[in-house]
Formats: structure tokens, sequence, C-alpha cells
């Protein structure tokens, strides 16, 4: 950082502080340059004049007034000849403004500082209102290439400031809004690369507005000629989606001419010779070393969601990036069906399984990259198109939301199914897209539709057929991976290790996700069957026929900590260490004897259920086999309150249930359907949760071998301790174990995003977004109300004290007999279920895996009960009827239950 001499502002800053002050004082492009500096890209030498000395020099130079006196100048005005003549007469006045002396004293030294005497630079210009995501001014401005000398600068930093005030300019302001006195203009000055080609790189297609694929332009020579459209350079498209980036498309362009250097400034045009014309700029290895530094840009300056337009050039030995911004005005990829209706994104569902703030590492290599796969499988099995690059996902504040329009146009357009049924199976309360007001199996599209209903049903029967098989398969596969000596391997072992257990997830999740339908698909036509022949009793029957099927995977672990518990008051060591005060669940393995019965059953339990853990779809959170603390702390809860907890009244209430579905049917062949579809449902339950288990055994492994390659590079002093790998992106651990970076710089980067999910998890997100704003939260009743409705997923109605616990670690706090109400429940809240008297939920499904769980255990549950957590006060006496979808808060009687 340099000062003017007799100056109080700063003049030039380095890329240190351009990063440092932010875009106000380094506009757009210097502070986006000075972040990747600091981040480790490879970012040529140069620095930043700040805007404050555009503000002295229209100072200096009387020039103030004359700026401000055209700020009442409208866009549609900018055409008028008087008003064009102003603005020229404006340009004219900068360009031939005065500087003073300390100036160019101050750019010769920040040139002697950064080795750059003597070296041709690029002077372009960063305003403060450019490179934002709002509004990128891209081509707006003016850029000087190949400026030697303090005295050229100077004047290439005028022009600059002038290019401010272009019609064009001044029309592009007025049309967003931006105001005069906000586009001050800084100045970029950055070593020119001695390019052997050059040209920009997209991380999204910016035509169509698929953000899964890298687009690549690229010519001969400086990238001049492809940014100003004087030559059709080579186009290239990439998908980066792992395990390796591949090149899907490449069209060779008619490279008539090359920019390079001029001999004494400047740049010159050259035409190309007709081998060049033919031959590729950039070979496959090439585009994979861009393309993983474009991603990498994409997740740095993106935050992993916001396409960035990069400039590049290539030295013959390496990329570097010369300029980043945010791509705006993409287009959005839709279906044809719902491109006149508002963009609906909905968290629910999502957060039954990740309800926090996504980490970079789960966002780039599962949720990002694997939704389409997961997503777009029961359309995919019923040959149903979707438009390729469609978004199912996006980040909102650090979490991840679903494209509901998406998803209910998809569910509707191809099997007829309406909105309503899919906000039903997803939870949560969001508002539905508008369909045909005809019936969706009329006509030909409702008998293809018929027909693709007929496709999905064969497609889930065979599913379900070999889902055992390829469960034990994963498990299997798994267990033999694990036995290797992962820290004995090499960068490339490693790497191949992740390249595997990618393809492995591409295999197995499309399974998993016919599994979620089959679970589903028996419960509509089951409903829809005892409505009509037992209409007041239809919700409470279905609940009990799915009740104690003692085939729920997920239900098990909370079955095997009762019985821990249940052992441990008869083991003495583990008694003692259960009820010791205070309690240190991390001292268990020096305080339980390996020989003791406790300490055998607990390690075989952690042998079959290590690989599960709180909020596992997150691959940041620990597994219990790592921390077992929190499932020690569930026993500790069991062994003091002796908690006797059996499947006896679940069982009941299924036998009472067929045996009211044997009298209403008797020898109708409509009861013969009942108890097919029951046991449809039954079976898609458990296969359902079986493939939920044999997945979080692979991302057990994925997890594994992220924390390996942390290690590794905490061993390079690159990161400070594994975990931080979380904070990493795909590409940038993969970058370092191919070589192609050394990871300096990306403490920096993972600091920043640390901030960064601070900042998200301080923020109270919407669960519903309607294009780019927040849906309002649904309506609570007024002064809390006396009932609460939501959807009942487990029958039967208890009363109890309110216990308000927010997340699974807070299970200590649920007494015997206690309602828990909390926000989601996925599987690591099961086995808090067996103390519980009851469950109120703010979001879930009939096929959540808290509701399945708490049909297994026969705990009365409602679930989707909008604002839960604030409406019902801790402690307050609460009636849970799960038949009939009702919270009561008080005490009520509940007539023919």
């Amino acid at each position: 950082m340099l000062r003017a001499r007799g100056m109080g502002a700063v003049l030039l800053l380095d890329w240190t502080k351009a990063a440092d002050a932010g875009p106000d004082v380094a506009g757009g492009k210097g502070w986006n340059l000075g972040r990747l500096h600091r981040f480790g890209f490879p970012v040529p030498r140069g620095g930043v004049l700040p805007a404050e000395s555009y503000r002295r020099f229209l100072y200096d130079n009387r020039l103030t007034r004359v700026v401000e006196s055209l700020s009442a100048v409208r866009a549609d005005e900018v055409a008028r000849p008087d008003v064009r003549a102003g603005l020229d007469e404006l340009g004219r006045s900068i360009e031939g403004g005065s500087i003073g002396a300390e100036w160019v004293s101050a750019i010769e030294a920040f040139l002697e500082e950064q080795a750059l005497i003597g070296t041709p630079v690029a002077v372009r210009s960063s305003a403060t209102t450019e490179d934002a995501p709002s509004a990128s001014s891209a081509g707006l401005h003016r850029s000087c290439l190949n400026v030697v000398g303090a005295a050229n600068i100077l004047q290439a930093i005028k022009a600059c400031y002038a290019s401010l005030w272009t019609p064009h300019a001044v029309a592009y302001r007025r049309t967003r809004g931006v105001p005069d006195e906000a586009a001050a203009s800084a100045v970029v000055i950055l070593e020119m690369v001695p390019a052997e080609c050059a040209g920009v790189a997209f991380s999204c297609d910016p035509r169509t507005g698929r953000t899964d694929l890298v687009t690549v332009s690229a010519n001969f020579g400086l990238g001049e000629s492809v940014v100003s459209g004087a030559t059709e350079p080579d186009e290239y498209q990439i998908a980066p989606n792992p395990p390796t980036p591949r090149v899907i498309a490449r069209r060779i362009g008619r490279k008539k001419l090359a920019t390079g250097p001029g001999p004494t400034g400047g740049t010159v045009t050259e035409a190309l010779a007709g081998a060049a014309r033919r031959r590729a700029v950039l070979s496959d290895e090439m585009l994979v070393d861009l393309t993983l530094l474009v991603m990498r840009v994409h997740d740095a300056l993106g935050e992993g969601h916001v396409p960035q337009d990069v400039e590049w050039a290539h030295d013959g030995r390496q990329f570097y990036v010369l300029q980043a911004r945010p791509v705006t005005g993409l287009p959005r990829v839709r279906f044809a069906g719902v491109t006149t209706e508002p963009e609906i994104w909905s968290d629910a569902n999502l957060r039954d399984v990740m309800p926090g703030v996504q980490s970079t590492l789960g966002w780039t290599i599962l949720s990002r990259e694997k939704a389409s796969v997961l997503l777009g499988a029961p359309f995919r099995a019923v040959g149903y198109p979707i438009p390729p690059g469609l978004p199912w996902i996006r980040l909102y504040h650090g979490r991840a939301y679903f494209n509901l329009s998406a998803l209910q146009w998809a569910f509707f357009d191809a099997l007829g199914l309406p909105p309503a049924d899919v906000n039903r199976a997803f939870g949560g309360h969001q508002p539905e897209i508008r369909v045909p007001p005809v019936s969706p199996m009329a006509g030909a599209r409702g008998l293809a539709r018929a027909l693709r209903r007929g496709r999905l049903a064969v497609a889930l029967v065979r599913c379900q057929a070999r889902a055992p098989r390829e469960c034990r398969r994963v498990w299997r596969w798994v267990e033999a991976k694990a036995a290797m000596d992962l820290p004995r391997s090499s960068d490339r072992r490693l790497q191949s290790e992740i390249d595997d257990v990618t393809r492995e997830m591409d295999r197995f999740m499309p399974l998993c996700q016919l599994l979620n339908v089959s679970a589903g698909a028996p419960i509509k036509p089951l409903s829809d069957l005892l409505e009509r022949h037992a209409p007041r009793r239809s919700a409470a029957l279905i609940n009990n026929l799915l009740a104690a099927s003692n085939g729920v995977p997920s239900a098990d672990p909370g079955y095997r900590l009762l019985e821990l518990a249940t052992l441990a008051r008869h083991d003495a060591p583990a008694r003692s260490f259960f009820t010791a005060e205070p309690f240190d669940a991390g001292a268990w393995r020096e305080r339980l004897p390996l020989g003791s019965p406790f300490r055998r059953a607990f390690d075989r339990f952690l042998a079959g259920y290590g690989h599960r853990g709180v909020y596992e779809s997150e691959i940041m959170n620990p597994r219990w086999g790592e921390d077992p603390t929190y499932l020690l702390a569930v026993i500790r809860i069991h062994v003091l309150s002796d908690c006797q907890v059996s499947a006896h009244s679940a069982e009941a209430k299924r036998r009472a249930a067929e045996e009211a579905i044997a009298r209403t049917f008797r020898l109708r062949p409509e009861g013969l359907v009942v108890r097919f579809l029951v046991r449809r449902a039954l079976r898609g339950a458990a296969l359902r949760e079986m493939a939920k288990s044999s997945f979080m055994k692979l991302l057990w492994w994925t997890r594994q071998l992220w924390l390996e390659a942390g290690r590794r590079l905490v061993e390079r002093r690159v990161l400070a301790a594994p975990e931080d790998v979380f904070l990493c992106s795909r590409y940038d651990v993969i970058s370092i174990l191919t070589g192609r970076w050394d990871g300096s710089g990306l403490g920096f980067l993972i600091d920043d995003r640390r901030r960064c999910r601070e900042r998200d998890l301080a923020i109270d997100p919407p669960h519903v977004i309607i294009g780019e704003a927040s849906a309002p939260r649904p309506t609570r009743p007024a002064g809390g109300g006396s009932v609460l409705s939501g959807l009942g997923v487990a029958g039967g109605s208890a009363t109890g004290r309110a216990r308000l616990i927010k997340h699974p670690a807070e299970g200590h706090r649920l007494e015997v007999g206690e309602v828990l109400v909390a926000p989601s429940t996925d599987p690591a809240w099961t086995p808090l279920f067996l103390r519980a008297s009851a469950l109120v939920t703010e979001v879930g499904g009939y096929l959540s895996h808290g509701a399945i769980v708490a049909r297994e255990y026969g705990l009365p549950a409602v679930v989707n009960v909008p604002a839960a957590l604030e409406v019902i006060e801790e402690g307050e006496e609460l009636t849970v009827d799960g038949d009939a979808g009702k919270v009561y808060r008080r005490p009520v009687r509940l007539s023919g239950r």
C-alpha cells in the first residue's frame, strides 16, 4: 500500500489490501481479483487505484459539479443530442484533466514494488457498482492493454474514468436504478500475461441457463479478440461433475484473427495461417485444468451457487485468472408447462434430513452434484423427458431448497399426480402450481400418463425385488474398501477411491429414490379404498395397519439402546460409569473394560450402527462410530430412569385394525386388495429404511476418504485440522491431490467460508421462496390456539407435558412420558421416541423417517404443525391425537378411540 506524497488518501493498493478494502474502495473487479489472489488463485502481479482517487481527480479538475448536474438525466433522455454532447464534453474534460506529480511518483513506486518497471500492464476500470450479482456492467467500461510506463498508465487511468460517462454507461445505470454518486471508478493495474491463448469461461451455459456445464471460448493470443467478438473462437462445453470433468462438445472456430501486444503499446491484430485456423486452441488436458480452475472460482466467489464469468490466459505453462464476476441475466431451465408460473422453492423434507447450513464439501459432492441423479430417477424410469440441466435444488442463505415447481409439474405431467398430493408427500406448507383444470387421466395425455404409471409400477416391483441384494452388495463393497490401509495409499490411489465411491453413489441413488416412491405408492389407493368403506376411521386404520411390522431398520437402534441400558444395570463397571456424577461420556474407552458384557455388546452395536449419526445426510457431522457420546447419553438416561418400553401396544393396535378390516370387508375382494396394499406399504417402508442405512454406509466411507484427504493437507500445512476439509469444495481438494495447486491461500478461503457459515447460521430462513422473494410463513392460530392441526402419521392418542427439543443433543431434557415437540426428525432422533408419550413436529410427511419409526413404536404422532416450537409452551399439557391429526393444548376426552 502506497500513499501519494502530500496526500492523506491511499493511492494504490496491492492485492492483499484490495481484498481487505472491499468493493466500495477497490471496485468490483479489483476486489474480486484481490480475493482470488488471497485465496491462492493464479492472478498476475498488480493492484488497484482506489475509487477515492477518482473522486479526488474530479474535485481537483473542478468536474464534480458537472457530474452532479447530470444526475437528473433520465434513461430515455440519454439519446438526446444535447445530452450526448454534454457527455462527450465531460469525457474529453476527464481525458484532458491534470494529475499531480505525486500520482506519477506513487505509480512509479508501485511498479517498482511489484517488479513491473518496463513491463506491459493492463489498465482496467473497476467501478464500485460493477461485477455485482445484480449488475455486472460487463463490457461497459474501458480497458487499455499493453500499457508501459507511468505516464501512459496515467493517461489510461483517465480513459477509464471517462468511460463512466459514455451514453451507454449512463443509460445502463439509469435503467438499473444505480445513482451516479455510487458509481465511482477504481482502476486495476494488472501485469499482461504473455498469452499463447486466452478467452472467457463460464461456470454455466450463458445461452441456455444450464448450470451443470462449463462453457469455454478460446483463441490464440490475447483474449481481446474473443471478448470483442472480432473473430470466431473455439467453443467447448465440459461437464464438470465428478468423478472426472469430461468434454461433451467442441466446435473449432474459424479463427481468422488473433490479438497480440503491439510493439509500442496497445494491441495489434494478426491474420492466422490456415493450419492455425483449423487447430484446436485447448487440448482435453488443458480443458480439464481450466474447468477445475473455473469451478474453484465458482465455489470461492459464487459461494457454490452463483455462476461466474472468468477471463483467463495461458502462457504455455499455466492458466491465469484475469477477471471474475457473477453471470447476470441467466435464463432459467424449466419445464415448458410452468414457464409462466413463479418458481417455487421449498425446504420441506430437507428440514427433516439436513436442516442446517450446508457444508461446502457436502454441497459440492452431494446436494449439488447428486440432486438430478436422485430426484430424476422415477421420471427416467418411465421415460419421461427432463430438460437438460434442470436445477432440482438450490442454496439460499446456505440452506438447500427443492425446486418444488419442477417436482409438482413432473409428477403431474408424467403420472397425473396432483400438486396437492406432492405437497402431502413432501410435508411442509407450500403453494401449488396451477395445472390444467381437466382430469389428468383424460384424452391422449391421460393415456400416456396411464402407460407411465404402468411402467412405474413394474419398475417399483423390480426395484423392491432387487433392493435386499443391492443393499447387501453395497455393504460388502464398503466393508472390502474399508479394509484397505488408507493412510499408506498414494494421493493418486486416494483420488481413485473417491472416484470409485462417487460412481457407486451414482449407481445406488436411483434405487434409493425408487424405493422412496414405492413406500408411498400404496398409501393413496389404500386411503381412497378405506375412505369409501370406513370414512370416519380410514386415517386411524391406515396408521395402525402399518404399525409394529418389526421390519424397519431405523427403529432397531432404539430397541438396541434399551437392551444395552438393561445390560448396563447388571454390569458393575457399566453401572458405575453411567451413574457417576459428573458424567463424562468421552471417557468411555478408559472406564468400560474391553471384556465386560456391556463393552462387548456396545462394540457390536457400533459395528452394526456406527455408520449412522445425528443429521447424518450432512457429511460434516460425525458418525456414531467416531463419536458415540450421544448414544452413551441416551443409554444413561435409560439407566437412570429405568425406562421399560415394548412394542406390545403397537402390536395390539395393528391386530385391532386387522380385525376391523376383516369385519368391514368380510369375504369381499376389496379386503384382499387392502391386505395386498398394506403388505406393499410395509415392505416399501422397510426397504426404504434399509436403503437409507446402506446409503449411509456409503456416505460413512465417503467421509473417511475426505477426512484422509484432510489429514494429508494438515501434514502439508495447508489445513489446520482434518475436519477443515468439510469447508473445502471438491475441486479445491482434487486440484491439490492431482498436483494442479499447492493449496496456498486455502486457509484464507476456509476462514472466509467459516465467516459466511456463521452469517448464514444467524439467519432465520424462510421455508418457501417464490422467485427470489421469501414467502410468508404459515399462519398461526390467533393467541396460539387451543387446537393445532397437522398430519396424523401414527395412530392413537396420549397426554403429557410438552418438552421442546430443537436438536437431538438436547434429548437428555426429555423425561419419560413427555410429549416430544421438535422441528423435524431424522433417524438419530428415534432413540428419544422410546421415552416420549407422543410426537409433534413442525414439518414432515407420511413417509418421513420419524413417521415410519413412530408407527413402528406405536407412538402417537402429528407432523406438519406450523410453528409448533413457537406456539407450544414448554411444560404445558398436550393431548396428541394421531388419528385425527390434532394437538389439543388442554386435556380433552376423545370419543370412540
